[in-house]
């Protein structure tokens, strides 16, 4: 496990109808981590081999302090990424300090758009954020489109998005929905056949997935973990090796979907690094316990 995913918050300005949240659901709001809280808990991380922070929410852009969390993890020298929905992408014009930003956008069909996000919004307006940040800022940026039957996955949507990211020079990454009993579920191997219909071969693999390519660009897919391991015999170590450990706004590690958190707020906030060693390295070892073998009793919310 290489990437430490920082929960800052779950609120967003949308309701899309795959949101499960990681299944994970911070108890006390009330207790919040602030910037410099985020970075001892990067710091004593690192020192355990893990390299690569992810920022996410909710959607992380709507936190007050943001700027100042991004600051202050990028002292830490770890590799620093964030996810958005790209409403707010303009907060982050001026801020070079971070290595990949991946901007949630997975269709420009203003209709679906909507029944995906139950919003009002227009995807034309996030293409243009994305378009005016790329003008001023040389931070590497891709766009996550999940794959969910019917709205994004049919012939006419993907080709769009493929083409847009295109002009744009950037990434497209196509994401495995995670229910995989909804009617939106489209599975992984369907979304390869999609891609090889339009030409594109495996290049090489991607934390679990693959990265596609044909004479003209480059697609990621990305597999859902969980779907994929479960009743594998290997499913601890697949775990271990390409899954994420998640740090809540209240400061819980969640090394397991369907476990309970480590509380790691005391040991934070009073900056005990020896305590919070031990707890990162048990999260760890936890790790090695996957529930996917056998039946989940726990239901993943979606």
């Amino acid at each position: 496990m290489q990437k430490i995913r920082l929960i800052l918050n779950q609120n967003c300005q949308y309701n899309c109808i795959f949101c499960h949240k990681e299944n994970i659901h911070y108890r006390n709001q009330s207790k919040s981590l602030n910037a410099q809280d985020y970075a001892f808990f990067v710091r004593t991380a690192k020192q355990l081999g893990f390299n690569i922070i992810a920022l996410t929410g909710g959607e992380p852009l709507l936190r007050e302090d943001i700027l100042d969390i991004i600051k202050a993890i990028a002292k830490t020298k770890c590799k620093l990424q964030i996810t958005t929905n790209g409403i707010l992408l303009n907060k982050l014009n001026k801020i070079n300090c971070i290595d990949h930003i991946n901007v949630s956008l997975h269709t420009l069909d203003k209709n679906v758009y909507n029944q995906i996000t139950n919003s009002n919004k227009d995807p034309m307006n996030i293409l243009k954020y994305i378009k005016e940040f790329k003008s001023i800022n040389s931070t590497a940026l891709k766009i996550n489109m999940l794959a969910l039957k019917t709205l994004t996955l049919n012939k006419d949507n993907l080709s769009k998005m493929i083409d847009i990211c295109k002009q744009l020079g950037i990434e497209l990454k196509i994401i495995e929905l995670l229910n995989h009993k909804s009617s939106l579920y489209f599975p992984y191997k369907d979304i390869q056949a999609q891609l090889q219909k339009l030409g594109y071969q495996s290049l090489r693999d991607y934390r679990g997935g693959q990265v596609l390519i044909n004479s003209t660009s480059k697609v990621i897919i990305q597999r859902c973990l969980c779907n994929y391991i479960k009743g594998r015999d290997d499913s601890d170590s697949y775990c271990q090796k390409y899954n994420d450990l998640f740090l809540t706004p209240d400061g819980q590690i969640n090394y397991c979907r369907y476990k309970e958190p480590l509380n790691a707020y005391d040991f934070i906030k009073s900056r005990d690094k020896k305590q919070l060693k031990n707890l990162i390295e048990k999260s760890i070892t936890l790790t090695n316990q996957c529930p996917l073998k056998t039946d989940i009793k726990k239901q993943i919310l979606t």
